[in-house]
């Protein structure tokens, strides 16, 4: 082959693909469009999701900082419910790590299970996990409290200048976070 054949020929991801390739693009395709046709997604309704968002922001601007203290008491709240997350996790975490790891586990079959315990608690999602915390343990500790109780007080109210305050307030305090967990991850590994 010349060289200026080998610069006009495609990439091998982009010549024809194989009969394995080809099925799954296929059912990938399928499914994308069952999935599409399943959620009943029409012009007037995304029209519709477009008004509601105009008019969302059109009542939240400018934010109402006027309750910033019960706001931040509330994010306060939401942030200790964090912590208190986190460490029964780490606490919950390492005996399950030593029971997973092959020259820490008491026996194969307990290591095997321990895997798949792990695995099945992976699959559910974060949010969902949360959620089942605050329901089983914090509701009953705290009080139902928390920002979330602030931002579906404010979204049932109405009152969007409000809810985007607490909007704004959960993101200063998530990129907060992010960057202080960042820099100790920087100063750590």
């Amino acid at each position: 082959m010349n060289q200026a054949s080998s610069r006009h020929s495609a990439p091998p991801r982009l010549e024809r693909p194989s009969p394995i390739a080809f099925i799954l693009l296929l059912a990938f395709a399928a499914f994308f469009i069952s999935g599409f046709s399943s959620a009943n997604i029409h012009s007037d309704r995304l029209l519709r999701g477009v008004m509601n968002l105009g008019t969302f922001f059109g009542e939240a601007l400018p934010p109402d900082f006027g309750r910033w203290d019960v706001i931040a008491m509330a994010m306060l709240e939401t942030f200790q419910m964090a912590i208190v997350g986190v460490v029964f996790g780490v606490i919950l975490s390492l005996p399950m790590a030593l029971l997973c790891a092959r020259n820490t586990s008491p026996h194969p079959v307990v290591r095997v299970i321990a895997r798949n315990v792990v695995a099945t608690l992976r699959t559910v999602p974060d949010l969902v996990w949360a959620l089942i915390f605050v329901v089983a343990v914090v509701l009953g500790l705290v009080g139902a409290g928390g920002i979330g109780v602030e931002l579906s007080a404010a979204m049932s109210l109405f009152r969007y200048d409000q809810a985007l305050t607490v909007i704004l307030a959960i993101l200063v305090v998530v990129i907060g976070v992010e960057q202080v967990s960042a820099w100790i991850r920087k100063r750590v590994i």
